[in-house]
């Protein structure tokens, strides 16, 4: 994923309900310079969600990164049964794309 510095990137992952039953839940949106970073201090947004048996539903987190230095970063998305990281490429052209398939 590449980020152009100096904007606000919009980072977008769909959760998906793959049980039975109904359920809700909460995505943490983090992100941080290294994978090692990447814990609960590193949370910059949560959201809430209810999804019914086999929904899907597709949540944004908008990303300033006017005051971040050209570099690797990481973003990582957490639900409570799952995650996933993706590096995110701060430079100077380039387009966000979004984030899909963790549930």
């Amino acid at each position: 994923m590449w980020v152009l510095a100096g904007d606000t990137a919009t980072l977008t992952v769909t959760v998906e309900n793959a049980g039975g039953l109904g359920t809700l839940g909460t995505v943490a949106h983090r992100f941080a310079d290294s994978h090692r970073e990447l814990d609960a201090t590193a949370t910059r947004a949560v959201d809430g969600f209810e999804l019914g048996e086999g929904d899907q539903r597709s949540l944004s987190f908008d990303l300033d990164v006017s005051s971040l230095v050209p570099g690797t970063y990481y973003y990582e998305v957490v639900t409570g049964d799952d995650s996933k990281t993706v590096p995110v490429q701060v430079g100077t052209n380039g387009t966000a794309t979004a984030v899909t398939g963790v549930r």
